[in-house]
C-alpha cells in the first residue's frame, strides 16, 4: 500500500476545457473536476503531474493554484516545516543519552587513613576518571585497592546514577 501524493488545485482562465483535453491526451490524470464558474474549476491531480502540466498551462493561458496538499505530499510538507524542532529535540535527547553513559563524580567514602587523592590516583592509573565510560564490573579495581593499601580490609565500588561510589572499610589487616 502506498500513500499517493496529490493536491487540490484551482484552475482559472478562458480555455480550461482545452487544457483538460490536452492533459488527457498526454496521459496526465485529473479527477474530481468541479465547476465553480465559467472561468474557474477545481480538481485533484498528482503532484508529479503538476510539473508535466506546465507546457499545457502556457499553451492555453490557464493558471493553476494549489489549494490543498494531500496524501504523502502533505506529510512531507509538514515534516519539512518541523525539521528544525525535530533536530533540536533529537539533539537534546542524544546529548542526554551520552551524558548518562559517563561517570561525572567519584566519591570515596569511609576512609580515614588513606587519602582521597591516593585512591583517585589509583583509579586514574586504571583509566577510570571523570568523564570515562561506565563499566559493569569493578571487581579488579577493588582487589587492586586492597592490595596496594594494607589499611583497607574491605572495598566496594559501585555506580549510582552518574556517580562512582567507593565504600572503604579500614582496619587492622592480619594477613
Amino acid at each position: 500500500m502506498s500513500i499517493r501524493a496529490y493536491a487540490r488545485v484551482k484552475l482559472t482562465g478562458c480555455n480550461i476545457r482545452r487544457f483538460t483535453n490536452l492533459c488527457t491526451a498526454n496521459h496526465i490524470k485529473i479527477w474530481n473536476l468541479k465547476y465553480v464558474s465559467p472561468k474557474e474549476y477545481e480538481a485533484c491531480c498528482s503532484t508529479d503531474d503538476i510539473f508535466l502540466m506546465r507546457p499545457h498551462l502556457k499553451k492555453t493561458h490557464t493558471r493553476l493554484l494549489v489549494v490543498k496538499r494531500q496524501g504523502y505530499f502533505a506529510i512531507k510538507a509538514f515534516l519539512y516545516k518541523i525539521r528544525i524542532i525535530m533536530a533540536a529535540i533529537i539533539g537534546v535527547f542524544g546529548i542526554y543519552a551520552l551524558s548518562c553513559m559517563r561517570i561525572w563524580h567519584i566519591v570515596p567514602d569511609g576512609n580515614r587513613f588513606t587519602y582521597d587523592e591516593s585512591v583517585i590516583s589509583l583509579l586514574e592509573s586504571e583509566h577510570v576518571t571523570i568523564g570515562s565510560h561506565k563499566r559493569a564490573d569493578y571487581s579488579l579495581l577493588e582487589k587492586k585497592l586492597e592490595e596496594k593499601y594494607p589499611d583497607i580490609t574491605w572495598c566496594s565500588i559501585y555506580i549510582e546514577k552518574n556517580t562512582l561510589k567507593i565504600d572503604i572499610s579500614e582496619g587492622i589487616n592480619y594477613r
